[in-house]
């Protein structure tokens, strides 16, 4: 290797490559570091680059660390997210979060949600009236995750199916047929429980009001 009195060909010749060996037929030792090893592996797609001694990626026949920093990584669609990630604006923390999310390198575990003392509540939306009923529902102890929301009428034996508009609000379009009080039954997504809260929304409920049931998962 040139360029001896460079610090890291020094350490390099002092720890791995003695007597002089040639580095494109050395075969690094198991226990070297990651960084050499890699080293040595891309040499071998890096031997395709000369041809007598002569490098061809240029019309110079110069070693170009441009071009061969592009010849490595090829003509690969650039990722979207690199934007994201290594923005200015992102702290170097989050950067390395969102690199291994990124990656599917990043280890989650999910935590049951616990509410002690603290039943389901359902939170009406402003925008809800005799024909249209949406809620939020909040404080719901274990998974968290519903598969489904259903409504009935007191008055009836039939349950409906409420839609999940996002998160944690569920809505449905009631028939003219359907009057309060309502009954609501919640199935966890994972493990299929299913609760059901009686009568939990009064005749006269009202928009923008909170109902506490008396259960919880």
């Amino acid at each position: 290797m040139e360029k001896s009195d460079l610090l890291w060909v020094m350490w390099v010749h002092g720890i791995y490559m003695h007597n002089d060996e040639d580095f494109w037929t050395y075969v690094p030792p198991n226990d070297s570091s990651w960084y050499w090893r890699t080293l040595h592996k891309m040499k071998h797609r890096m031997i395709s680059w000369y041809s007598d001694d002569h490098y061809c990626l240029n019309s110079s026949g110069k070693y170009s660390v441009v071009g061969g920093y592009e010849e490595l990584i090829g003509d690969g669609a650039k990722e979207p997210t690199a934007n994201l990630i290594w923005t200015k604006l992102a702290l170097p923390k989050h950067r390395f979060i969102l690199w291994l999310a990124t990656q599917r390198k990043m280890t989650l575990q999910r935590v049951p949600c616990n509410y002690p003392q603290t039943t389901v509540t359902f939170q009406i939306d402003q925008g809800s009236n005799p024909s249209y009923f949406s809620c939020v529902i909040e404080f719901q102890n274990g998974e968290g995750d519903l598969n489904s929301v259903e409504l009935r009428a007191t008055s009836s034996d039939q349950w409906l199916q409420m839609k999940q508009s996002w998160g944690a609000n569920w809505k449905i379009e009631l028939p003219p047929q359907i009057k309060p009080p309502f009954s609501i039954r919640l199935t966890t997504l994972d493990s299929k429980k299913t609760l059901v809260a009686d009568d939990v929304i009064p005749v006269d409920w009202a928009p923008g009001k909170s109902y506490r049931s008396l259960v919880n998962f």
